[in-house]
């Protein structure tokens, strides 16, 4: 026999856990328990066999690592066993012994584990490349109650005797491909260093797919891998390069107004599919990967990225694309994309039995198709969901991220889901109360029977943005649990991690967590008033003192509190509206800017949250250029929206109005693409401003689009130079526009300012109507009071939403709505 590895250590307490929901007890043994150390010394030795693969050799490491951490034991692992056949040991893998208990591991899937005591021995074994190494992560987690909660916070239980209870689980993830994405994976190291704990945090909690913490490699099972060709997670411009192909070949591209036009990728541009040389093309090129990589599981052929409404405009892939479900008031290219899909599908699929397909519902592609269904070897892809502002989803099924879903599954076998989960794309994006949004995501996936997969997205894309919301950590946590298991109670999780992860002061802050999910409603324009804001700070208040005598704790409670101090900050507005209308004094308003800044800087100092002092921005940010530590973005961020004054009045034209019907949007509260674009200005809202200089913003202008398919519409206001009122911030009045589940309200030729407003939308009164109005101010030679030295521009600093008189009476609350 031969020794690979010995491991040992303590940890914290022990917590006995009853098994996990899917585990299952195994027909005709009964379960004996089995003493694993005793009084600090391991009793039995950890059995590999000669011929393990490499995942199996890394289980039997991690589970001595861990039983040495919980009993403080030395756990010796063996390759070979014991000197005597059967001798009481832990056997890892495929011993054999696990065949004489009547367990084939040759039968159980790739992640399946079964764990059984049995005759003083315990069994863990597994499908393979994972399923052993999820055996003994199972083991640890459910039955001992060691977590992984962060990539640098685990908690392990003490006891130096330690015996399991019988045991006689069967076990293995509900989604086949979990898979999330967020460069906080990044560290300082350089732009493509990843930080190594990253790997172990998936790896524990069995994410079989990641994107940039490091490969997961033979040592650890491998995961659920892409082929090579994959551009953002879309596929047709990998294989149909247009530097290669369109000045010879410019019919493989998409057409429109009657002219072929080449795709970077990310135009919005795509292929034409009815060209047979282009599904030729492409087979080959799906088929030289699949040789060339052999452990892919799935190889993407998938529309491109940008906004585009169809795929291709010539006649005979509109042919297709009517055939199969596209009308002028139903847009939908999915059917001419699965047509094309199913046919390199049926070419490969002899050759590669075991490989998939993997294509998007996305852009033009993202409704269903009718009359024609995916084959059994392709994987569709849904890219749903409302993005940032929906941390709820208050109408169930009926909710319009979830309504694609359920329409997919008569039409493909294989749904995997895109989940747009924070910030992504809106600012600013401090609090983001997720965890009961994944939590029905995740059960209705399981109700309809064919979701199979879920990547989350789950980046910061803004500079707002890269203050990562509140609770970030446990999000991220309760998201591989969920699939893991989507039966799980989602706040018997959430107390899980915060008294593990924040200790004594975990219970006042599962109390602001409950105060956050009672405001769901109001996420997140009416969200923030005076009192909502006294008690979280309150509470925080009350966690703080509750481990000010342990500083790990104390650290944690500080960074998560840096959030409620930045919503404070950037909501003040109406945060200070509402305590001045309850009688409040001005001098005596509590949150006052010099206090939060302090505070928010002392943190950001003293620290040491990696997430704050590890990370290194991916995005280019104005101010900021290449990539750099978020710390110091954050403090260019807590400088902007610090700025200024403490308040300022609703512009007179607007003063009368109920505040029931009025949402101010000071230019802290407006999202602003991927760069933070506040400048202190003594003439605007607060003294503060978000500035458009890099080009001319005339014309300019102030517009809504509501893109849900079949009600899509649009309009706005154009305000030209003739329009503009004089130098110095003027009220503008924007369109009257009705809302439904996809409403946005943008401004600028750009789009660059933008706020998604369907949690604004009620759809039991569809007719309500909102006013815009907007405070801006221009600059530049050209204008009648410009000077040859101005550069032209364009200062934003308020935005101002009022619910129209003739609509329903306003409540406080929505009622039933909520976001898309």
């Amino acid at each position: 026999m031969r020794y690979l590895t010995t491991a040992g250590g303590r940890g914290g307490r022990l917590l006995l856990l009853a098994a996990a929901a899917l585990s299952l007890a195994l027909p005709g043994r009964a379960a004996t328990g089995v003493t694993l150390a005793r009084d600090g010394k391991a009793l039995l030795p950890i059995v590999v066999p000669p011929q393990a693969i490499p995942a199996e050799k890394t289980a039997a490491e991690q589970l001595a690592t861990y039983l040495g951490k919980i009993s403080g034991a030395t756990f010796t692992v063996l390759e070979g066993g014991p000197l005597k056949p059967g001798a009481p040991a832990i056997y890892v893998g495929a011993t054999g012994f696990e065949v004489a208990q009547g367990i084939d591991p040759s039968k159980l899937a790739p992640e399946e584990s079964v764990v059984r005591t049995v005759g003083g021995s315990l069994i863990i074994t597994g499908g393979r490349p994972r399923g052993t190494l999820y055996g003994v992560c199972d083991l640890l987690e459910n039955v001992l109650g060691v977590r992984w909660y962060t990539p640098w916070v685990e908690k392990v239980p003490t006891r130096p005797t330690l015996i399991l209870p019988a045991l006689d689980r069967r076990s293995q993830p509900y989604m086949r491909f979990r898979s999330h994405y967020t460069h906080l994976f990044m560290d300082n190291g350089g732009p493509t260093t990843p930080d190594p704990r990253w790997k172990w945090f998936n790896v524990h909690n069995r994410i079989n797919e990641v994107t940039t913490s490091g490969p997961l490699d033979e040592s650890v099972g491998g995961g659920v891998a892409y082929g090579p060709r994959i551009q953002g997670g879309h596929g047709f411009a990998p294989y149909l390069p247009a530097d290669k192909y369109f000045a010879d070949h410019p019919e493989y591209f998409s057409m429109r107004a009657g002219k072929r036009v080449p795709s970077n990728g990310l135009d919005g541009n795509h292929a034409c599919l009815s060209n047979p040389d282009v599904l030729r093309l492409i087979t080959e090129g799906v088929r030289e990967d699949m040789r060339a990589n052999p452990q892919a599981y799935c190889f993407t052929v998938a529309v491109n990225d940008g906004g585009s409404s169809t795929i291709c405009d010539c006649e005979p892939c509109r042919a297709i694309a009517r055939k199969y479900g596209a009308t002028e008031e139903r847009y939908t290219d999915a059917g001419l994309v699965i047509w094309f899909v199913n046919q390199v599908a049926d070419a490969i699929k002899d050759e590669f039995p075991d490989k998939f397909i993997r294509t998007l519902a996305y852009g033009p592609a993202s409704q269903p198709p009718v009359g024609i269904e995916a084959r059994d070897n392709v994987i569709v892809q849904i890219c749903a969901g409302p993005r940032s502002e929906a941390v709820y989803l208050p109408r169930g099924a009926q909710s319009y991220e979830l309504k694609p879903v359920a329409g997919w599954t008569p039409f493909c076998k294989h749904i995997w889901l895109w989940d747009y989960a924070l910030p992504c794309y809106t600012t600013p994006g401090f609090i983001r109360p997720l965890i009961w949004k994944m939590d029905q995501q995740m059960k209705y996936f399981k109700s309809l029977g064919r979701v199979e997969g879920m990547f989350q997205e789950n980046e910061l894309l803004s500079a707002e943005d890269t203050m990562f919301a509140q609770f970030y950590e446990m999000n991220m946590w309760i998201f591989t649990r969920l699939c893991q298991d989507p039966s799980q109670d989602v706040e018997a999780l959430a107390t899980d991690f915060m008294d593990g992860f924040y200790g004594p002061a975990g219970k006042p802050l599962r109390q602001y967590l409950a105060l956050t999910k009672a405001r769901l409603p109001l996420f997140p324009y009416r969200f923030w008033d005076y009192a909502t804001m006294r008690q979280a700070q309150g509470l925080f208040d009350q966690a703080l003192a509750a481990v000010k005598s342990k500083p790990e704790y104390l650290d944690r409670v500080k960074a998560s509190r840096m959030q409620l101090d930045l919503a404070a900050l950037a909501w003040r507005s109406q945060i200070i509206a509402d305590y001045l209308r309850q009688g409040g004094k001005a001098e005596n308003y509590p949150f006052r800017i010099a206090v939060l800044k302090a505070r928010l800087l002392t943190s950001l100092d003293t620290n040491p949250d990696p997430l704050i002092n590890s990370i290194t921005s991916r995005y280019w940010v104005k101010g900021h250029p290449g990539r750099e530590p978020i710390k110091e973005i954050i403090r260019t961020y807590i400088g902007e929206v610090s700025a200024g004054v403490e308040y300022t009045p609703l512009p007179a034209e607007l003063r009368g109005l109920p505040p029931a019907r009025v949402i101010d949007l000071a230019a802290p509260a407006m999202a602003t693409g991927y760069a933070p674009l506040l400048v202190a200005d003594p003439e605007a809202t607060l003294g503060l401003a978000m500035p458009r200089t890099e080009s001319g913003e005339l014309p300019m202008n102030i517009s809504y689009w509501s893109g849900v398919p079949g009600r899509s519409n649009e309009g706005g206001v154009t305000i030209n130079a003739a329009d503009v009122k004089g130098p110095g911030y003027h009220l503008y009045t924007g369109p009257t526009f009705p809302l439904n589940e996809w409403t946005f309200l943008y401004m600028t030729a750009s789009w660059g300012v933008q706020r998604h407003l369907y949690s604004l939308y009620d759809p039991a009164h569809p007719d309500r109507k909102w006013t815009a109005y907007a405070s801006l101010k221009f600059t530049g030679p050209a204008l009648p009071y410009g000077k040859p030295e101005d550069k032209p521009g364009l200062f934003i600093d308020r935005v101002i939403l009022v619910q129209e008189p003739d609509a329903a009476p306003a409540t406080t609350a929505t009622t039933g709505g909520g976001p898309r």
